[in-house]
């Protein structure tokens, strides 16, 4: 159910919304069904793989920079490492199974096989390897995809050189695993055959994604020979030989067995793709595969996204008591063509979890405001608005475009021809981190916001540690000596040591107390760091902060800060 979220809390900014998904990813995570971040009964990774990867791969965006959540990911992917994936004959880093938990595989035929669907599994570390680059984790994952890279090349047990293969037998590396058809290893669920598209894209996703964490061009070139196969056109065999090149190449056209209505299963990877690498015949198949928004994105028509508009609609238009107030097994609630809409409000490619490859986010905007993302790269972003209540503040919140400093305007836009007829506001703003907040006064109507690079501001090219309190960190405890203290939690969640920490206890800006942590290590071996520090319990009532204070660049410094009302519950200031 939380995959057709996302629109509603990082468009939108509904907070019950936010609250709902944030409570059922705590609840999954205290409710004794996953240990070490993994379910604790093994089964196919289609399903062992659920309950974390469905329910905390979104937090990466919900509470962006939340230590809660980049911990979570850490302690899920020791997994990886520990319990999962070895060293094959051939020297390459593969799953030992397909059937697999928290403390186990199952590494015996017919299950002593690695999978693309495996993909499902590590995409929590894909975005975490993106948040913070865990030098460790990085490499284990493009050991993993160097593995699928050389066994695509690969032409065996009749197995065209260039595709990927759905099964890998771990003790051989034999293609096709146990099986005799290369195409169909003979795995429990149909969904393990090679035709079944959706679920063998998750890798091909997971490589395109590698690719722009690492910058290894290795990593694309199997999503490179699908693009050629797929470029040259159907092959005009009418009964062409499961298994052969011409059955791989009307397969890939025709989007395979389980092709979803409407869309093509590699069509938000070439989107990805072509965002990555700027290449033109990635953007050629996003506009032949891709889905509405990636289309209207490459042609400006709006036509596009009416008729997107129409799945969703039909979907909603249907049995609405079932989708709503008399739904009784969440597990299937779909809104068909739901990812139009988190186009339209962040400009990412697919339905937001599948990789960070975005423009925006908002907050404080309500459904009130009406937002299409009609451009946006690493230097410029063009956004349209509408605004059908009174004037607000609201806050952009960028991902994609560059550090640097940027013109920003914001104007009236009645035709709709991105033209403002009359500029409300003008003025230069500098983004120094990867995710950059920048508040805006938004008037009532419709409004045209462009942010255009004047020059980068080059970031450090070095690890950086990231300082960093969670909601929960702070909070009232008793000393040794059975005396009030306010106890912090501070954690290091980047890729660097932390030296040096200053902690502040703030109220309206002035610092009560003030204590320095020496040095938080980085969690470099997927091991949460962090320390704690007290400070005398305040005896006045009242609101107070507190705050973190380095002299050195971090990943994030939205995470530095924790609001706590002094006898209640802390409440971390990115909510």
């Amino acid at each position: 159910m939380l995959r057709w979220w996302l629109p509603a809390i990082l468009g939108a900014d509904d907070e019950k919304a936010r609250l709902g998904y944030s409570r059922l990813a705590d609840g999954i995570w205290q409710s004794g069904e996953l240990v070490r971040g993994y379910d604790r009964k093994t089964d196919d990774v289609e399903h062992s793989a659920e309950l974390f990867r469905d329910s905390h791969t979104g937090m990466f965006l919900v509470r962006y920079g939340d230590p809660a959540y980049v911990e979570r990911a850490m302690i899920s992917m020791q997994n990886f490492g520990e319990v999962w994936s070895g060293i094959t004959s051939r020297g390459h880093r593969h799953f030992k199974s397909y059937y697999l938990s928290a403390t186990e595989v199952w590494p015996q035929a017919p299950y002593g096989v690695d999978v693309p669907l495996n993909a499902r599994a590590l995409l929590p570390g894909l975005w975490l390897s993106w948040y913070n680059k865990s030098p460790g984790l990085v490499q284990m994952l493009s050991e993993w995809s160097e593995a699928w890279v050389s066994d695509a090349a690969r032409a065996e047990n009749g197995k065209p050189a260039g595709i990927i293969p759905p099964a890998v037998e771990f003790a051989t590396e034999r293609i096709g695993g146990y099986s005799d058809r290369w195409y169909d290893p003979g795995l429990k669920y149909a969904y393990y055959r090679w035709d079944h598209l959706g679920h063998i894209g998750e890798l091909y996703n997971h490589l395109t994604g590698m690719y722009g964490i690492t910058g290894n061009p290795r990593f694309l070139e199997p999503v490179r020979t699908v693009a050629g196969l797929m470029q040259e056109g159907p092959d005009l065999e009418r009964e062409a030989a499961p298994g052969s090149l011409a059955w791989v190449k009307n397969t890939l056209i025709s989007g395979g067995e389980d092709r979803p209505s409407g869309a093509h299963p590699f069509g938000n990877i070439f989107a990805l793709a072509s965002r990555l690498t700027r290449d033109s015949a990635y953007t050629a198949l996003t506009g032949t595969y891709g889905s509405p928004y990636n289309r209207f994105l490459l042609t400006g028509n709006t036509g596009e996204l009416l008729g997107g508009f129409e799945s969703i609609l039909g979907s909603l238009r249907y049995n609405f008591p079932l989708l709503t107030s008399e739904v009784k097994f969440t597990d299937r609630v779909y809104v068909r063509g739901s990812e139009l809409l988190t186009g339209m409000y962040t400009g990412h490619f697919g339905r937001g979890f599948e990789f960070p490859s975005l423009v925006a986010t908002w907050k404080n905007t309500g459904t009130d405001v009406s937002v299409l993302v009609r451009k946006g790269d690493a230097v410029s972003a063009l956004i349209s608005l509408f605004n059908a209540g009174a004037g607000k503040e609201i806050e952009l919140h960028t991902w994609m475009l560059e550090p640097g400093i940027y013109r920003l305007t914001l104007g009236t836009d009645a035709n709709d021809d991105t033209t403002p007829e009359k500029v409300y506001h003008e003025t230069q703003v500098t983004i120094r981190e990867r995710v950059g907040r920048i508040p805006l006064s938004l008037p009532a109507g419709p409004a045209i916001l462009r942010m255009e690079q004047v020059r980068p501001v080059i970031p450090p090219n070095s690890p950086l540690p990231d300082v960093a309190l969670g909601s929960g960190d702070v909070r009232k405890d008793q000393n040794e000596q059975g005396e009030p203290v306010l106890s912090c939690l501070v954690h290091n969640i980047g890729n660097a040591d932390a030296r040096q920490v200053k902690v502040r206890l703030l109220r309206n800006g002035k610092v009560l107390d003030e204590k320095t942590i020496p040095f938080i290590q980085a969690p470099d071996d997927l091991h949460p760091k962090s320390l704690t520090v007290t400070f005398p319990f305040p005896e006045d009532p009242g609101s107070c902060t507190v705050g973190l204070v380095m002299d050195v660049p971090e990943i994030d410094t939205g995470n530095n800060f924790v609001k706590v009302m002094l006898n209640s519950t802390p409440k971390n200031d990115q909510e």
